[in-house]
């Protein structure tokens, strides 16, 4: 069980941990991807939580072409921006509180995203999520989840020690790229499931970020 009393830093994933877009990008990467909407849907799932030079390779695996979602990433984020646009974005539950508590108590936050930073400042300003003390995108590494480097990146932009810090991810390269940080982690499962990770000791498993609060004390 990690200790949250300890900790004096949170870092945040954003797509499908603080903002409900997974299922947003999950749903018009099918509508715009062309080919067999079997191996489609299997491309889709697995590029949840990762980026770059791993949706390449997944990619060449399912459709034969490595940069097919480079060259339409446009399109798909013209949709998600759309319907965003027209029919709002909602917060994950417990976001806004754990924010709200997280700030009352003088704890940093800071988010850890494989988006790029116009798409995340986006999503946070359409949910109405504010606050926070620093952001590290894509566009910022060379190698994306499960890889490190985007949570080595934030401890030494910041200058953060990693034992002061805890991970709040809702995907299995996501968690994955916290413990290669040596980073605690937080796991809040959205549309994938997390149970491998239950029995680790850096790892806790709940439900929502509702349940992060009633773990602060």
């Amino acid at each position: 069980m990690i200790n949250l009393k300890n900790k004096t830093t949170f870092i945040f994933d954003m797509d499908g941990l603080l903002v409900d877009t997974e299922k947003l990008h999950v749903r018009f990467w099918k509508e715009t991807l062309p080919g067999d909407p079997k191996k489609v849907d299997e491309l889709v799932h697995h590029t949840i939580g990762t980026s770059g030079d791993v949706v390449r390779e997944l990619c060449e695996h399912y459709l034969s072409d490595a940069t097919i979602m480079d060259r339409l990433s446009d399109v798909k984020q013209g949709k998600l921006y759309h319907y965003i646009e027209t029919e709002g974005l909602e917060q994950k539950e417990g976001a806004g509180e754990l924010l709200n508590i997280l700030t009352k108590k003088g704890i940093k936050k800071y988010v850890a995203s494989s988006s790029r930073m116009k798409d995340i400042k986006f999503c946070l300003e359409a949910a109405n999520l504010h606050g926070f003390d620093g952001i590290i995108c894509g566009d910022d590494v060379k190698r994306t989840k499960p890889d490190p480097e985007i949570y080595l990146k934030v401890l030494e932009t910041y200058s953060l020690e990693a034992k002061d810090c805890v991970v709040l991810e809702d995907s299995i390269n996501g968690i994955k790229s916290a413990m290669a940080a040596s980073i605690n982690v937080i796991g809040i499962p959205d549309l994938v499931s997390l149970d491998p990770f239950r029995d680790l000791d850096h790892v806790m498993i709940l439900s929502s970020l509702k349940d992060v609060v009633k773990h602060l004390g």
